[in-house]
């Protein structure tokens, strides 16, 4: 077993310094991390003087995402300057970069510095002479503000704003995931200077091609040709997933025939980077071209797809079928994602009953009753012979579980009862009942491991003020009990259950009171939300927190 070296402080820590002074046992990592999950949240900081270990994770923690968005000079030298030591630049993974944004940062004047310089000098000057109940007025009546510029008095000439810019993407040396954003939040989306976009991403690519593994573009249309240009030759070599979100303007749509002359630019530049880099397995397309579909020719290295339909498509007469025989096409795919708003599914012959036999993992979000089109219900049954893994991301009904399961099942050999062979099941309910839970034991019997997020529990009753988790407990087990001869919940093989609720001013929540009912009537289930084990202690840690953006907060560079 590992073992760590003796504590080390960081510099500048005195409390660290104390700590490290008393005596602190020699123990493995493995110890000291299942330590650490004993304690408060607000008592973890004071472990970063007692390991090493622990200053490591919490500094890697806190720049690992590094987030080039704002337009303010302030925090654009800020960043940079950060960049230049080098024990933070190798820590960042992940980088998010508005063009757009560092364009106005670097081209920004003079004048214009100093004037937002005064004036921030100004409201701090009146600020600070406020008496007590102007300030508690200021706290209790808020209004919208602009957020304050910075009060930095460093101010660099542009050239050496640009320099500074280079310098700082040249020093990235183990980023992981690269995402570029051009759009309405992101600066002024008409005015693309296409010269200092091919500069920034020539500068970002040669920092970052020996180790990126995914990459994501969320531009509008009219900015595919400078990024294509930008990035063709400079794809990474160890890149695993690509992301191309192309959108059109929502103010002024562009013609049809010019929207389709952009099918086979996006066509060969998909070609290109799967038949240039090797290790490219992923793609992830959203596009607002019609005819794309038809253009995209069979890529034999791809394993997982995720597509988006486009009102827009469908406003242009773009047919269901194109789509569709892109994807009998490519018969090598493994996972596979489908988010469409309206699917006119051309019939499916008794020839093309596999379509996909290598898919493995599904997930897709389909409007209201489209299970219930014979066209639609033979095109999945058609791709979905082998899955093990699907997601439901649209919100579904009872109804529509029992009509999905019935298209997914497929008789078993011994007993010669219709099953599932899914291993792996997440939905998003709209009503969390005991006949969905038993629907879900009956028809997979061999699912380990059930995500459920829900809407609603069961209705409260009106003459007893019952909490619904205690309502949902009395009703499953007592059904659980009542369907006992049947077997469903004692053979079931589900090992581990995940249940999150949305709940008003808290966001997503786990329930444990709920999978606790599940879990009271099937003895296999022996862990919560992945963690190994069914204790409430813990479980909060894992619940979505909302975020509450300050707006008169400045933009912050490390996220």
């Amino acid at each position: 077993m590992a073992r760590v070296r003796k504590p080390v402080a960081p510099k500048g820590d005195v409390q660290a310094e104390e700590t490290c002074h008393q005596k602190v046992p020699d123990l493995p990592v493995e110890l000291w991390l299942q330590i650490a999950e004993f304690l408060k949240p607000e008592d973890k900081v004071r472990l970063l003087g007692v390991n090493r270990l622990f200053f490591e994770l919490a500094m890697d923690q806190l720049y690992r995402n590094l987030s080039l968005v704002s337009s303010d000079i302030g925090v654009f030298i800020e960043a940079m300057n950060t960049l230049k030591n080098p024990t933070v630049a190798r820590r960042v993974r992940t980088v998010t970069i508005w063009p757009n944004s560092m364009l106005a940062a670097i081209n920004s004047d003079k004048n214009q510095f100093e004037r937002l310089h005064r004036r921030a000098a100004q409201v701090a000057q009146r600020v600070e002479s406020e008496g007590f109940l102007s300030r508690m007025k200021r706290k209790v009546i808020k209004n919208d503000v602009q957020p304050p510029v910075s009060t930095s008095n460093t101010f660099l000439p542009r050239l050496e704003r640009k320099k500074l810019f280079i310098e700082g993407m040249a020093r990235l040396s183990n980023v992981e995931e690269v995402a570029v954003y051009l759009g309405k939040y992101a600066g002024i989306p008409t005015l693309i200077d296409t010269n200092f976009l091919s500069e920034c991403m020539q500068a970002l690519w040669a920092s970052v091609r020996q180790t990126a593994r995914c990459v994501s573009f969320d531009i509008p249309t009219s900015a595919f040709d400078s990024i294509a240009q930008a990035t063709m030759d400079n794809l990474p070599s160890q890149l695993f997933r690509l992301e191309l979100l192309l959108r059109c303007p929502t103010k002024r749509l562009p013609p049809v025939a010019e929207l389709a002359n952009l099918a086979s630019p996006v066509a060969t530049f998909v070609k290109t980077a799967f038949d240039t880099v090797d290790t490219l397995k992923s793609l992830k397309l959203f596009a607002d071209i019609p005819g794309l579909y038809e253009a995209l020719p069979v890529i034999p290295q791809m394993r997982c797809l995720a597509l988006e339909d486009s009102v827009l498509l469908r406003r242009a007469g773009e047919n269901g079928s194109k789509l569709h025989e892109f994807l009998v096409k490519n018969t090598q795919l493994e996972d596979l994602t489908l988010i469409i708003s309206y699917w006119p599914c051309p019939p499916i012959s008794p020839t093309e009953e596999r379509v996909l036999p290598n898919l493995k993992k599904l997930a897709i979000a389909l409007p209201d009753r489209l299970f219930k089109c014979s066209r639609s219900a033979a095109f999945l049954s058609s791709i979905s012979q082998n899955v093990t893994e699907l997601t439901l991301k649209s919100l579904s009904y009872y109804s529509d579980l029992k009509v999905l399961f019935d298209i997914l099942s497929r008789a078993d050999r011994e007993t010669g009862t219709r099953t599932t062979q899914l291993r792996k099941l997440e939905v998003t309910l709209s009503e969390l009942s005991p006949a969905s839970i038993s629907l879900i034991a009956k028809w997979c019997p061999h699912l380990a491991d059930l995500k459920l997020t829900i809407t609603l529990l069961v209705e409260q009753d009106q003459t007893e003020q019952f909490e619904p988790s205690s309502l949902i407990y009395r009703r499953v087990v007592q059904s659980a009990r009542d369907q006992r001869h049947s077997g469903a919940f004692r053979s079931w093989a589900l090992n581990d259950l995940t249940i999150k609720q949305w709940v008003y001013g808290q966001g997503q929540t786990h329930n444990w009171e709920a999978m606790s009912a599940i879990a009271s009537v099937t003895p296999s289930i022996t862990s919560f939300v992945n963690r190994g084990h069914m204790r409430k202690a813990g479980l909060s840690d894992f619940d979505t927190k909302l975020r509450v953006i300050d707006i008169g907060k400045r933009s912050e560079v490390w996220t």
